[in-house]
């Protein structure tokens, strides 16, 4: 059978986090199986160090040089619990620390499968369901991990996909429990292929801002490739409130990345709108991402200053794009930069030039533009 532990993934705070932190100002709470929320979990309602598997006063046996075996261990656990609610709080912590296959021992007996052959200790048949639902998603784990490489990280992935929907009575543990499976899956895939490593055509850094590892994002980012994770430093500098200078990383994620799969998941909730506002609002019949950031850049979601070199780009880009949408979108942009450089400048005359290829490209976006000058 395939262990199934992922207690080791636990993040302590690492001095490289910490510097990568400091860099983007940041105060961030490292998620830290120390800092658990153990009331939740009946951390106090024994006494004593209950969560270290010893109440005080009281040693389980050893064998015959003192040291306890994982079977006393174990066993002497079984004898603690007279409730299935002390024995599911206990398992509930087990899980949420990452030893899953020890919650599951802690578990078996509410269903009736104790080690010792003997039934359930509590009727309750919701906590005989956690059980249930826990043993099914021990079974899974070790499902995805018995997997060959390419396509065990994916499986692990979508496992906590579907954690997320549990219900309100597991959430939280499952919660803390699929963070530390990220992690495990993070610096497994790290490791293998290094930061640029996609899962599921998604960066490693995108899964750690899925648990709010934001320090852990920055440091890992730091080690990769700019191109590949254009929509996921963009994500980063959104999350931290630096709105401004994440709004112009999207644009030129949307610009120059437009193929990522990133683009599907844009953590700034105007900015992913883009795409139906420029088929809804303006009648793009096909709405390219180019429209999108056309759409973005009359209405001021996405900024419109720009420079030379930006404008030398995009149109370095429109050449390279086949006849269609993509194209015209690209089309609008370049004049609605060339615009905005020429009042920037004072040329009046380049600036109604460059309007008068917006109009033709498209009127709506022209006269929101107009309309929002300032």
């Amino acid at each position: 059978m395939v262990p199934v532990d992922f207690s080791q993934y636990g993040m302590q705070p690492r001095k490289v986090i910490a510097e990568a932190s400091q860099r983007m100002g940041l105060d961030i709470d490292f998620f830290d199986t120390d800092s658990f929320d153990t009331d939740f979990f009946g951390g106090d309602l024994f006494g004593g160090d209950f969560f270290n598997d010893e109440p005080s006063g009281h040693k389980p046996g050893g064998d015959e040089h003192g040291a306890v075996t994982v079977e006393d261990s174990r066993s002497w656990q079984g004898n603690l619990f007279d409730s299935g609610f002390q024995r599911i709080q206990h398992a509930r912590h087990l899980l949420s620390i990452g030893r899953v296959d020890d919650a599951c021992d802690a578990y078996h007996p509410l269903i009736g499968q104790g080690a010792n052959g003997q039934g359930p200790r509590d009727a309750d048949p919701d906590r005989k369901a956690e059980a249930e639902r826990i043993l099914e998603l021990r079974a899974a784990l070790a499902s995805a991990l018995a997997r060959p490489i390419d396509e065990r990280f994916a499986a692990l992935i979508a496992i906590v996909d579907n954690m997320k929907a549990g219900s309100d009575g597991d959430s939280k543990m499952l919660d803390q429990l699929g963070r530390l499976i990220v992690r495990f899956v993070v610096d497994q895939a790290q490791s293998l292929g290094g930061p640029d490593t996609p899962i599921a055509g998604l960066p490693l850094a995108h899964y750690l801002l899925d648990i709010g590892d934001l320090g852990e994002a920055q440091a890992l980012l730091d080690q990769a490739d700019d191109d590949a994770h254009a929509f996921v430093r963009a994500d980063l500098l959104y999350l931290c409130d630096k709105h401004a200078p994440a709004r112009m990383g999207y644009r030129r994620a949307l610009l120059f990345h437009a193929d990522e799969a990133g683009s599907r998941y844009i953590r700034d909730p105007e900015v992913r709108e883009l795409v139906d506002v420029a088929a809804e609002e303006f009648e793009r019949e096909d709405p390219a991402l180019a429209w999108a950031v056309a759409a973005g850049m009359v209405q001021k979601v996405l900024p419109r200053s720009t420079s030379e070199h930006e404008l030398a780009e995009v149109r370095e880009m429109e050449q390279h794009c086949a006849q269609g949408p993509s194209r015209q979108g690209y089309q609008f942009i370049i004049a609605l930069m060339e615009a905005s450089l020429c009042r920037a400048a004072g040329d009046r005359k380049g600036e109604i030039a460059a309007r008068r290829a917006m109009k033709r490209l498209c009127p709506a976006m022209l006269a929101v533009y107009k309309e929002d000058l300032t």
